[in-house]
């Protein structure tokens, strides 16, 4: 699966968000662990840019307490994040 970096946090839906952060917790394309390494490196990397979180990956692979370990739960602290901070948000986002 291909990472389209040109993307912002803007031109995602919000589902379609919350399924890129799904694949960090399945290999859903059946890559090989070389492969499936690379991919999640080139996909944390896609993230944390588009988010511009504090945290960084560390809210993916250190996820703190009170964030759900979970692709909903990051999600909806990034939502939560940039909302407070008055940055764009989701495409969909209300």
């Amino acid at each position: 699966m291909l990472i389209d970096n040109e993307k912002t946090i803007s031109d995602y839906t919000e589902s379609e968000f919350i399924a890129l952060l799904s694949n960090f917790f399945e290999n859903k394309h059946g890559l090989n662990a070389k492969d499936f390494g690379k991919f999640i490196d080139d996909l944390q990397l896609h993230v944390v840019k588009v988010t511009q979180h504090p945290l960084g990956n560390g809210m993916i692979f250190n996820t703190p307490d009170e964030i759900e370990c979970s692709p909903l739960g990051i999600f909806k602290e990034i939502k939560k994040w940039r909302a407070s901070h008055g940055l764009e948000l989701f495409k969909d986002s209300k």
